[in-house]
């Protein structure tokens, strides 16, 4: 099951698909911005009858030009990714009749490094994803720069969040900063990503300057679930930030939550609250997210 962390990076990009795009034009020099349509893929990935698991899987729209881009986290070194990685890319190119780009988000910059290594295939050439890390993207601390593409600032700050805590608060400063132009709801959820990357004594930082930047709307739960992930341990408190997550894109798309949903979303077991991180994005209902007819009986 992945990490909230984990979550939390591709949660980013389910709220603003375009920054995919934007990464695409900046790292991997496509023909390709933020303008283009980005559209998150229902199925996945298929090799000779075995069923392949990457993160995500995006389609990529851009004037005549199509791309499809799979999507995985990787916070550490696993050898069996590098095996992985170019299956990925033939069986999507295969499945979707089209160009294939492997995207690695790799918190860590020294797995960054190992992951943009470039992999041996056994027909002799050489295959290289496309890596976004701290090795690729460097800290934004000019706030007039980050909001010029908010999102992207966002991105940067979850990439170090787990930096020294001077850096990471910094630069989660700057992102906090340019996001205000963002709608509320979306704040508040960028707010609680960048927040899920960060380890305790970076988390503590980060509270204080949010305290003496002024950021009274911050909402109760939220302070609430970090003072608990101290007090109870961290993990408990990051499980219920996905809780919380979740519940917060859930109102973003469909409006306000009955008192059903709402218990569902605080007993519900922890994977099938992440099933529904997943549905909420391309779901056209609640009940589409659910699986089911409603909870609230609608």
């Amino acid at each position: 099951m992945p990490t909230d962390a984990h979550e939390a990076f591709l949660e980013l990009f389910r709220v603003g698909p375009a920054l995919l795009a934007e990464l695409l034009g900046e790292l991997g020099g496509l023909p390709v911005d933020g303008r283009a349509e980005v559209l998150q893929g229902t199925e996945g990935l298929t090799q000779r009858s075995a069923e392949l698991r990457p993160d995500a899987v995006w389609r990529v729209s851009h004037g005549a030009s199509r791309w499809v881009v799979v999507l995985e986290v990787q916070r550490g070194r696993d050898p069996r990714k590098r095996l992985s990685w170019p299956l990925y890319e033939w069986a999507a190119r295969k499945q979707h009749h089209c160009p294939a780009v492997v995207v690695v988000v790799a918190p860590d910059a020294r797995v960054g490094r190992w992951a943009a290594k470039p992999i041996l295939t056994p027909t002799g050439g050489s295959f290289r994803p496309l890596v976004i890390s701290p090795a690729t993207l460097t800290p934004v601390r000019d706030v007039e720069k980050a909001k010029r593409s908010p999102l992207r600032a966002v991105l940067v700050a979850m990439l170090y969040g787990d930096a020294e805590p001077d850096l990471a608060v910094e630069v989660a400063a700057t992102a906090a900063e340019a996001m205000q132009v963002l709608p509320q709801p979306q704040v508040r959820l960028c707010l609680d990503l960048m927040e899920a990357t960060m380890p305790p004594e970076s988390l503590a930082r980060w509270e204080e300057w949010m305290s003496e930047a002024g950021y009274t709307w911050r909402s109760p739960i939220n302070q609430r679930i970090l003072r608990e992930g101290r007090e109870a341990g961290l993990q408990e408190g990051r499980d219920q930030a996905l809780r919380e997550l979740v519940g917060q894109q859930l109102e973003i798309r469909f409006g306000p939550l009955s008192p059903d949903v709402s218990q569902r979303l605080r007993e519900e077991d922890l994977d099938e609250v992440q099933r529904w991180a997943h549905r909420v994005v391309t779901a056209e209902r609640l009940e589409d997210v659910f699986g089911v007819k409603a909870p609230d009986g609608s």
